[in-house]
């Protein structure tokens, strides 16, 4: 199957509103686990938020090719998995975590294309990271190494809400996690900052780099 097949058949995955679940998670290897909760259409505060998408096919291609465990959202239920006091996403998540032995949550979300930077790295003020700052540094590498240098840090975003995906990880599971938002342009053929396969492969080398942490 080709990248574009690849690619469409995700696209389409997330568009079918009949999934009978309201999230999935993909079973893997390694200590790295993924999160997409605005895969689909969200609520929040009785508005509704646009689908995010390409963070749940990034999932999916981050579990076809490299065989990374992931939980993505696929059924709008009028809620939001990470703003909502309660959230069967967040539960299953932290499940999965802690039986599992996964030691780091990459949270994926996608930034307006009108913003400027490219990545935005959320660790809540560093207390969703558990001490560990050198993440931050790892994952500036990875995503530089593919031409991705416009990085922020905990700004605009920082992940710092308590019913946050990464709060959630990092206080009931007690392991890094990190949010990142990645600017749509990178994300959406027809951009002219399109790199869809250079933010897979960051995220890729990003999760092994972490995997062969002692």
């Amino acid at each position: 199957m080709t990248c574009e097949q690849q690619l469409d058949r995700a696209l389409a995955y997330f568009t079918d509103e009949d999934h009978k679940s309201s999230y999935e998670i993909l079973n893997g290897t390694g200590t790295v686990m993924f999160s997409a909760p605005h895969a689909v259409l969200q609520t929040r505060n009785g508005s509704s938020k646009a689908a995010e998408r390409y963070t749940g096919i990034l999932c999916k291609l981050l579990n076809e090719e490299y065989k990374y465990p992931v939980i993505y959202k696929t059924r709008h239920l009028h809620d939001d998995a990470n703003f909502d006091s309660i959230s069967d996403y967040r539960e299953a998540l932290c499940r999965y975590v802690k039986r599992n032995q996964i030691q780091y949550v990459i949270d994926l979300h996608q930034l307006r294309p009108s913003r400027e930077m490219d990545i935005c790295i959320g660790t809540g003020d560093g207390k969703n990271i558990s001490g560990h700052e050198d993440l931050v540094e790892i994952a500036k590498t990875c995503l530089n190494e593919q031409g991705i240098r416009n990085i922020t840090v905990d700004d605009p975003y920082k992940a710092e809400r308590p019913n946050t995906v990464c709060a959630t990880v990092a206080n009931s599971c007690e392991v890094p996690a990190l949010q990142l938002e990645i600017n749509s342009n990178l994300l959406q053929q027809g951009s002219d900052r399109y790199c869809l396969s250079g933010v897979l492969q960051a995220l890729h080398i990003f999760a092994s780099r972490l995997n062969a942490k002692p």
